[in-house]
């Protein structure tokens, strides 16, 4: 069996306008169809994302919401006073590959929100006598340890043999396996 996977980035240089255009093309959604759920006209959503006007931080929640993605995703920035952790200042991938892991080890996981505030939420993680809560920054400090865990374990597994001498390899192994 091949299995390939897709990894796209929005990078650092896309502005706010961009984003959330990209985003709403990629949830499959019109203009016209966010501004519905949105409860504001197609028009603003158009100046959004022409970078004519900002969006207000209570507003990037909302469009976040209605495309089923983080604020983070639309490059919004917001501390938590609290913890003094950046929670929107993350790669919605590796935070999202969290959230996957959450769920694929407890079975269910779900976002819940409190209030209005971006970092009022919390997850529900598991099912029964096993279900317990993490804050979004529980899951910013697991997002940091994977990543801090993918940094070590590289270097200490990585290949700096020439290229060709690994492709040799790989098409050796591949001769061998009948393939």
């Amino acid at each position: 069996m091949i299995i390939c996977v897709i990894v796209t980035s929005w990078g650092d240089r896309m502005n706010t306008g961009e984003k959330i255009k990209q985003a709403r093309e990629k949830a499959g959604m019109t203009q016209a169809e966010l501004a519905k759920k949105l409860n504001v006209t197609q028009a603003m959503i158009s100046a959004y994302e022409k970078n004519k006007r900002n969006p207000k931080p209570e507003t990037i929640k909302k469009i976040a919401d209605a495309l089923q993605i983080y604020p983070a995703e639309l490059g919004f920035t917001m501390v938590n006073p609290l913890s003094k952790i950046d929670i929107n200042n993350i790669d919605g991938t590796t935070f999202e590959a969290v959230i996957g892991v959450l769920r694929r080890k407890f079975g269910k996981i779900e976002r819940v929100n409190v209030g209005k505030m971006l970092d009022s939420s919390y997850y529900r993680v598991g099912s029964g006598k096993t279900k317990f809560i993490l804050q979004t920054n529980d899951i910013v400090t697991l997002e940091n340890a994977t990543e801090s865990f993918i940094l070590t374990m590289t270097e200490r597994i990585k290949d700096t043999r020439p290229e060709k001498t690994i492709v040799s390899e790989i098409l050796e192994d591949l001769d061998d396996s009948g393939w």
